[in-house]
């Protein structure tokens, strides 16, 4: 049993470390968009269908940067 957390234990602090290595270039990649604004909102509507109506509307991100 206690090899078997051990492996477990091992398992998990190597996927934190990997995270921690590549946790620059994730966050380089997130200003690079923010700074150079390679984003837009989109606007959608929501339908009520039982009404036939606009019951309102979804603010959504599109990313021109890759990957989308």
């Amino acid at each position: 049993m206690l090899r078997v957390f051990a492996d477990f234990a091992a398992r998990q602090l190597e996927r934190q470390r990997e995270r921690h290595r590549h946790q620059p270039a994730v966050e380089r990649r997130i200003r690079d968009v923010l700074d150079r604004r390679r984003f837009h909102v989109v606007f959608q509507p929501l339908h009520d269908l039982d009404g036939q109506r606009i019951a309102g509307c979804e603010a959504l991100t599109r990313f021109t940067s890759e990957p989308e």
